[in-house]
């Protein structure tokens, strides 16, 4: 692992330091020269030059003598430059420091006899300039001696003194040729052009008065000396004044952080938020203060937008010359990591984790807390693409550095615990998840106490997992309201971090029978969600997601399926077309085209669910023991009880690999074996089999839980079909005890057991007690669900028929029509499961004699029979007699 690590970083490095390279353009040419005139001779570009930086990047100019030069820092130096049969003009280039700007570099090369003869001419006239020199001193003092004005002996002194200095100054020829050989004249503007050229030249009073024109040098000497000692007066104010600014501006900013403070402890986010803002404004170059304000809006706030703008002006800062700062520069790619991952853009927020790992790995080594925290980062991203083995390896080397440095009590500790738990949960390993959440929470809680941002990620993971995964609702929805409790403090109520609290209540709202208050709780989080993060984002999607399940358990399939593609949609675009998450999308869509009759729909998603699972988590994992039951539920529904028993079968084997012959998921493997046992008419396996689930649940969860009522219930229905009536009616009333007692009267779990024992009574022909049930249903539904909907709409079909049985005709038409219109308004007229309900209408309205309304109800069932099973087959043949039949009827009216 640790090997692993090191590899990892040597990948990595290459981009440690790819803020500090600098670029420098430049171009080669000849020196430009003087013409006898005083006019310039530009020089010319010259190609195929090879240009080499000490310790760094090597070069050939391009044929028009262009070339740009890679440094590893801003400042450089040229180790050689060469091309056959040139020499640098100066040699001096090699030893100068130079500094990247926009300001090309210009290179100026000759050929070797170029340069020689140009040192020879500027050595000839700088002699000749000195002889002139010599023979007007020697003219001028033959004068003074034969106008006596000076000694013989002062004459030969004179004389001596000047040969003395022109040997001096034959001397400094060379060096003065040097000099002004490798002068380019192109570099230099007009007017020390022209002075140059008079020095070099010998016309030594025009190049005097060319200076002179800018007046003594005396007086410009004073003047500077003026202007210096006036800019070190203006610099010492200045310095004064920046100094007192300073202060001011340092006392502003702790005030203002104290003051954000003080509205943060009362929870006043805007008002800490606008103080921080301002403290970052006081010194935009202050890293650390820009840092302060984007986190605090992108923490408290959900202010994304803004916050990146701070982030991104840290960053600036940290990688510029002036600040250089490569720790400061580590936390800013985090910070910016951290809010891309929120955001949803993972490919950006591997990026800058990235980043900060290999930058840290520069600074700090390979075995130092800072790396640590970049491995966690990354893991994260590896785990919601679904990659959990790369996952884990990073989570892992994350722990081991962290726990060799600061031992186990410490916040990352418990952050990659948290991190390990949530990754063990997606791959359905939940003991493993409950060990990492309780131990991240016990580091928390004797770190910061009991009300800490990070308490209320421990108390949410404990919760959903305490209530999904050991069904101890109690202790579940104790965990999830303090962290609900905890968050709205810190946070208000529109902050993502609510938002997931309200999706994690809302589901057990679901799972306790209250959809329309689920529904409420998962369309606050919605709300939440999409002003924050906008529409493309995974949490968005999870919440159409759980929309879209509760609008299915309320029967409304067509917002349900609305619910899941936009689900689905969402996840292509973030993840593709091949992801875990995806999958489940997948699944959910199928749900819904099962539960509508849509089989071949259904089967086809169901395969792409399944196809995605496999490859991800291989064949023992939950998930893929979740598409494989759904699958058995749609080929029991179509009647392929072989296929059913098949796929149910293999659900069960998974899960009795991953959980042992114990758990309530096997038990609910056993209560679908049973129902298909059922089917092909094994009473004795189908009993069996619902005894297992029972003796599981009952173990599980004890005498009084909802799962044992189902199970009791099943049971009855069972004993039921089989004619055992007595034995039947007390296993409902032992679910129908439990039901009340834990969910109440008026849940739909209660009205599925008051439907079923007016069946058992509707069997034994006992109408009036099986519509006393039927009425209790159906009072409970329409409570549930209101007026229009599916269970509603099997509660009025069942009382019509009790009330037909008792020959109360105009009664059971009244109900009859009820559920169809129901059915009607539900699920379309063609739709294959109104043909049941039409037929119900239509042959009651035979027996009241109304033949024409029943003969189009009957032609209507004809179109739905052909479509579903074909105009040829048996189903389709029997409608025709019976229409027929009615035919006949009419015209003997």
């Amino acid at each position: 692992m640790r090997k692993s690590l090191i590899f990892s970083i040597l990948l990595l490095l290459s981009t440690a330091f790819a803020f500090a390279q600098a670029t420098q353009a430049g171009y080669v040419k000849t020196k430009g020269r003087m013409d006898s005139k005083g006019n310039l001779i530009p020089g010319t570009r010259i190609g195929g030059v090879s240009i080499q930086l000490t310790g760094g990047h090597s070069t050939v100019a391009d044929a028009n003598g262009n070339f740009t030069l890679t440094a590893p820092d801003k400042k450089f130096y040229l180790s050689d430059v060469q091309k056959q049969g040139y020499v640098l003009t100066d040699p001096e280039m090699l030893k100068k420091q130079y500094v990247c700007s926009s300001n090309p570099l210009v290179i100026s090369m000759e050929t070797p006899s170029q340069q020689q003869d140009d040192k020879l001419a500027a050595e000839r006239k700088l002699r000749r300039t000195l002889q002139q020199q010599l023979q007007k001193r020697e003219q001028e003092m033959d004068s003074l001696r034969e106008l006596n004005r000076i000694t013989e002996e002062e004459y030969r002194a004179a004389l001596q003194q000047i040969y003395d200095e022109q040997d001096h100054s034959s001397r400094l020829v060379k060096a003065m040729a040097e000099r002004y050989v490798s002068i380019d004249f192109d570099n230099l503007d007009e007017f020390n052009r022209r002075i140059s050229d008079c020095i070099l030249n010998g016309r030594l009073q025009e190049a005097d008065s060319l200076i002179a024109s800018k007046g003594s040098i005396q007086s410009r000497v004073n003047q500077l000396d003026q202007q210096l000692a006036a800019n070190a007066q203006v610099r010492e104010a200045l310095e004064k004044s920046e100094a007192l600014a300073r202060i001011t501006r340092d006392e502003l900013a702790a005030d203002c952080y104290h003051k954000s403070e003080i509205f943060q402890l009362q929870n006043q986010r805007d008002s800490a938020a606008h103080y921080l803002e301002i403290r970052a404004r006081l010194d935009s170059s202050n890293v650390l203060w820009q840092l302060d304000a984007g986190e605090y809006l992108f923490r408290y706030m959900a202010q994304l937008d803004q916050a990146m703008a701070y982030y991104e002006r840290a960053m600036n800062l940290a990688i510029s010359e002036d600040v250089g700062d490569k720790s400061l520069a580590i936390k800013c790619y985090n910070h910016i990591g951290h809010l891309y991952f929120d955001k949803g853009e993972y490919d950006s927020a591997l990026q800058y984790f990235q980043k900060a790992l290999s930058l840290t790995a520069s600074v700090y080594g390979d075995h130092h807390p800072e790396i640590a925290l970049c491995y966690s980062n990354i893991g994260s991203v590896n785990s919601v693409w679904g990659h959990y083995a790369t996952a884990e390896e990073h989570y892992q080397n994350s722990l081991d550095i962290l726990k060799s440095n600061d031992g186990e009590n410490h916040a990352e500790v418990a952050n990659v615990y948290h991190n390990l738990g949530s990754l063990h949960s997606q791959q359905g390993n939940y003991e493993s998840a409950l060990k990492d959440f309780e131990k991240a929470l016990e580091i928390r809680k004797a770190l910061f106490g009991d009300e800490h941002s990070d308490l209320s990620n421990s108390y949410l993971a404990l919760g959903a997992l305490y209530y999904n995964y050991k069904r101890d609702e109690e202790k579940g929805m104790e965990y999830m309201n303090k962290a609900l409790d905890i968050r709205t403090k810190i946070y208000g109520e529109s902050h993502p971090e609510v938002a997931d609290c309200y999706s994690e209540i809302g589901y057990v709202c679901s799972d306790q029978g209250e959809y329309g208050q689920a529904l409420e709780y998962h369309q606050k989080a919605l709300q939440i969600l999409m002003e924050v993060y906008g529409q493309r984002h995974p949490m968005v999607a999870s919440t159409y997601d759980q929309i879209g399940r509760e609008y299915f358990r309320m029967s409304n399939f067509p917002k349900s399926l609305e619910n899941f593609q936009k689900a689905l949609e969402l996840r292509q675009q973030i993840f593709g077309d091949n992801h875990p998450t995806t999958a489940i999308s997948y699944n959910n869509v199928a749900l819904v085209h099962t539960r509508v009759g849509n089989y071949d729909e259904g089967l086809a998603d169901y395969q792409k669910a399944l196809d995605i699972s496999i490859q991800y988590h291989g064949e023992n994992h939950p998930e893929v023991a979740d598409v494989y039951n759904n699958i058995g539920r749609l080929c029991f529904l179509t009647g392929d009880n072989d296929c059913a028993m098949e796929y149910h079968r293999k659900a069960l084997d998974i899960r009795k690999k991953i959980y042992g012959n114990e758990h309530p998921d096997v038990a609910l493997s056993y209560n679908e074996l049973a129902g298909v046992s059922a089917r092909k008419g094994d009473f004795e396996g189908a009993m069996e089999q619902y005894q297992a689930a029972l003796d599981i649940r009952l173990k599980e969860y004890g005498n009084e839980h909802p799962t044992v009522a189902a199970c009791y219930n099943d049971m009855g229905r069972l004993l039921s079909n089989h004619g055992d009536y007595a034995k039947a009616m007390d296993y409902y009333l032992k679910s129908l005890a439990i039901k009340k007692k834990v969910d109440g009267e008026e849940h739909v779990a209660t009205a599925i057991n008051y439907n079923d024992i007016g069946v058992l009574y509707f069997r034994q022909k006992l109408y009036d007690s099986a519509v006393v049930n039927y009425q209790k249903a159906l009072e409970i539904n329409k409570k549930v669900y209101g007026e229009n909907h599916p269970q509603v709409a099997v509660c009025n079909y069942n009382i019509g028929f009790s009330l037909a049985g008792k020959g109360d005709l105009e009664g059971a038409l009244h109900y009859l029509q009820n559920a169809l219109n129901m059915m009607v308004a539900l699920a379309g007229s063609s739709h294959r499961a109104i043909a049941m309900y039409e037929k119900a209408v239509a042959d009651l309205q035979v027996q009241l004699g109304d033949y024409k309304t029943a003969l189009e109800h009957y032609q209507n069932i004809l179109e739905i029979t052909q479509a579903k099973y074909g105009k040829k087959s048996s189903q389709a043949k029997a409608v025709i007699q019976k229409i027929d039949e009615i035919k006949k009827l009419i015209k003997q009216k």
